[in-house]
């Protein structure tokens, strides 16, 4: 038998505390102050859970796994449980119930500082040039009141259905550095790649600095799954990769005397189309520090 400690460890995800209710850099936003909180116990009941109370990220051992693998499929989970028993039996072990006696070996992820604002900016602006938004997401950006204008002034596109390795070598020719870029890492041929899979295809919804410069995306899911409508484009817990950081977004005129505030990042765009209004939006109602300092 296994619990989430477990798995924890076979994905690498660093600790900050330990005990049967511990706390860890968050995999899907990559907060490093301790606001994922992974559960082994709860009231005397096994709980194998996970919270993040800064991104909102949120299930049990098995989604926890079959996100960050990009499994999908009604059988992600039966997937998922095959694989983790896999590895820890062949690997670095298992342990019963609760027993922090573990001492398996542990695969530590490098993953990479997150870049500077400017170097984001520079390279998500090249890839939305690479990418194209699919009729289907157009009407239902449209039909949320936005124009085609508006739809291509905002830079909205459709995640890539293959290819990422691809757009990921692209870049690299044309001079840029991945390293430190959100959503981009080096995968299993220990080749630049995008965090980009099957089960979180959707629309690319860029969050904007103040300055108008693109912090980082999330993406709108075309299919939700365990009651999640967007995801963060991270690539945190990878080789090489880095945390989005769950940024806030701005639209509008920096030098409004009144700025609005609502929650996500695709509704203050739509809100500033329709009103002329100045909005910020943060990513989720516990996500109020970057608010603040923004």
């Amino acid at each position: 038998m296994f619990n989430i400690s477990d798995v924890a460890n076979l994905l690498g995800i660093k600790r900050l505390t330990e005990g049967n209710s511990f706390n860890v850099v968050c995999p899907f936003c990559g907060d490093t102050r301790g606001k994922m909180n992974f559960r082994i116990v709860k009231d005397g009941e096994l709980a194998n859970t996970y919270h993040c109370f800064k991104c909102g990220a949120h299930g049990n051992m098995l989604t926890l796994y079959a996100d960050l693998m990009g499994i999908c499929g009604v059988d992600r989970y039966k997937i998922a449980y095959r694989e983790i028993k896999t590895a820890l039996h062949e690997g670095a072990g298992c342990r019963n119930s609760y027993d922090s006696s573990f001492t398996g070996t542990v695969t530590q992820i490098e993953e990479e500082e997150t870049a500077s604002l400017e170097k984001r900016s520079q390279i998500y602006q090249r890839l939305i040039e690479m990418l194209s938004l699919s009729e289907t997401h157009r009407r239902k950006l449209m039909d949320r009141g936005l124009t085609s204008n508006q739809i291509e002034a905002f830079h909205f596109r459709s995640t890539p259905v293959h290819g990422t390795e691809g757009l990921a070598r692209r870049l690299i020719k044309e001079g840029y550095s991945l390293a430190g870029i959100p959503g981009f890492y080096m995968n299993q041929n220990q080749n630049w790649d995008i965090a980009l899979y099957r089960n979180n295809q959707g629309i690319l919804c860029p969050a904007y600095s103040i300055s108008g410069k693109i912090e980082g995306f999330q993406i709108r899911l075309d299919v939700p799954h365990d009651d999640k409508k967007y995801l963060w484009l991270s690539s945190t817990n990878k080789k090489r990769g880095a945390g989005s950081k769950s940024p806030v977004s701005f639209v509008g005129n920096p030098f409004d005397k009144t700025v609005r505030v609502t929650e996500g990042i695709l509704k203050p765009i739509v809100a500033h189309a329709l009103s002329g209004y100045s909005f910020l939006g943060t990513p989720g109602v516990n996500q109020y520090k970057s608010l603040e300092k923004a």
